[in-house]
C-alpha cells in the first residue's frame, strides 16, 4: 500500500513543480510583451528620424528690439 507521508510529499512537490509552470510562464510572457514595446519604439524612432530630416527648414530670427538697438549705439 501507499504511503501517507509519500503521497503528501507526492502533492507538496506537485504544487511547487505547478509554481514553477506559472513562474516560467509569467517570465515567457514578460520577455515577449518587452520584445513587442521595444520592437515598436524602434519603429516609431525609425519614422520619426526619417521625416524630421526631410522638413527641416531655417528660418532667421532677429532678436534686436529698439532698446537693445538704442543701447548698443
Amino acid at each position: 500500500m501507499s504511503n501517507p507521508e509519500n503521497t503528501e510529499q507526492t502533492k507538496t512537490e506537485t504544487g511547487y513543480s505547478n509554481y514553477a509552470r506559472v513562474a516560467i510562464l509569467l517570465l515567457a510572457a514578460n520577455f515577449m510583451l518587452t520584445g513587442y514595446v521595444m520592437a515598436s519604439l524602434m519603429k516609431i524612432q525609425e519614422v520619426t528620424t526619417s521625416t524630421d530630416s526631410a522638413k527641416v527648414t531655417v528660418v532667421p530670427v532677429t532678436t534686436d528690439t529698439p532698446a537693445e538697438e538704442e543701447l548698443a549705439q
